[in-house]
């Protein structure tokens, strides 16, 4: 059976002027609107993991149970590309945390790239501009085969702490692989 879930990142205030909807309140969005589900995105504003307490975490499960709606997957926001360990090694520290968050909110599913670029603000909305500008010169020389090399050594590492939390990653589009 197929359900349809809601993922509310147009909700999450950066690509227009003014606030943003809660979890809580995108869980009642997503009962409104008549989805099965929703898919959190793991950034401020909605579920940056340091900021989701185990008390949090309860209260957004309990809270999504009784509308009968899903928290089928969370979205993490990553990049396993760039030539500097340092760099994947913190992207590595936080898909692990965004790991055992969609197991804490029982999200079967963490979506994850190979080289998200992100996002910069221009007069506080969401742009991807420069972010394409700064990405030419990150690379650093290196070249697509050792680019894509880095990202599958950390998906490796990663899946085995997704097996262990019994989560699933689900490989988005690459996004950026100049």
């Amino acid at each position: 059976m197929i359900k349809v879930g809601l993922y509310p990142i147009a909700y999450s205030g950066i690509w227009y002027k003014g606030g943003h909807l809660t979890i809580k309140d995108m869980i009642r969005k997503a009962k409104a609107l008549g989805y099965d589900g929703i898919d959190i995105d793991l950034k401020r504003s909605h579920g940056f993991p340091l900021d989701l307490d185990e008390k949090s975490r309860t209260e957004i499960r309990k809270l999504a149970k009784p509308e009968g709606i899903e928290i089928s997957a969370v979205a993490a926001n990553n990049n396993f590309a760039s030539p500097i360990p340092e760099h994947r090694e913190n992207e590595l520290l936080m898909v692990h945390e965004q790991i055992r968050l969609a197991r804490d909110l029982g999200a079967k599913f963490l979506r994850v790239f190979a080289a998200w670029r992100g996002v910069t603000f221009r007069n506080g909305i969401a742009t991807y501009y420069e972010v394409v500008e700064y990405e030419k010169s990150q690379n650093l020389g290196s070249i697509k085969l050792e680019r894509w090399n880095w990202v599958k050594d950390c998906l490796k590492e990663a899946a085995g702490w997704a097996e262990k939390y019994e989560v699933i990653l689900a490989l988005q589009n690459p996004s950026s692989f100049n």
